[in-house]
């Protein structure tokens, strides 16, 4: 493929692909396919399907043969919204990342990612959980687990550790730096092992949960 400077695609090179959506009448939607800053094809109408997964396909409208190489398409916020919806959150009144409607502790965001239901007082059932183990040798460590969605990348989550030796100073973030292991739970969760090891008499750790 050549991209309208004429300049040659080379297939091992980073590029950037565009898809700019015109929302046409009579609910004919239209995008302008752009690569590299420069427009390949434009006018190329589209559809929008699926439940647990989002697929966007593509109508042919002309004669000639069309090729769109490699390309991945990411609806950010489809997925959440979609969860709201199924859950019966109300638009503009319950149903924003940070809400709370159920009054349990955890936001929306974090019932969505954990496996909760908003509506429902469910804290103690997806909340994580955690262990004091003996490592052996005089030194033990703490086994904390906690859910994951499986698809939780496709979504744009990411779940990650922040440790901490008193309440006063900053947290420090992990990751996944002490996972040990997962195990699913059910076709759409999976529950997550870490071991991290304690030192001195205290410590702290929280589960962080962003969305891109």
């Amino acid at each position: 493929m050549e991209a309208a400077s004429g300049v040659p695609y080379i297939r091992n090179s980073e590029h950037t692909f565009q898809l700019i959506s015109t929302a046409g009448p009579g609910g004919t939607n239209t995008c302008t396919l752009v690569v590299d800053g420069f427009t390949i094809r434009s006018g190329i109408e589209y559809f929008i399907s699926g439940s647990d997964n989002i697929r966007m396909g593509w109508v042919k409208t002309s004669s000639a043969d069309i090729y769109y190489d490699d390309i991945y398409v990411k609806l950010k916020g489809i997925a959440y919204a979609e969860w709201t919806d199924e859950k019966g959150l109300a638009e503009g009144v319950n149903n924003a990342r940070s809400d709370d409607p159920d009054t349990d502790g955890m936001n929306n965001l974090t019932e969505y990612a954990l496996g909760g239901d908003p509506l429902l007082d469910d804290a103690a059932s997806i909340l994580p959980t955690f262990a004091i183990m003996d490592a052996g040798g005089g030194s033990n460590f703490m086994d904390y687990v906690y859910n994951r969605r499986l698809d939780a990348a496709d979504r744009g989550l990411a779940y990650g550790l922040n440790v901490s030796t008193n309440l006063q100073s900053d947290w420090i973030y992990v990751g996944n730096a002490y996972e040990t292991g997962s195990a699913g739970i059910d076709p759409s969760f999976e529950s997550v092992s870490n071991s991290i090891p304690v030192s001195g008499v205290k410590g702290f750790v929280n589960l962080e949960i962003t969305e891109e």
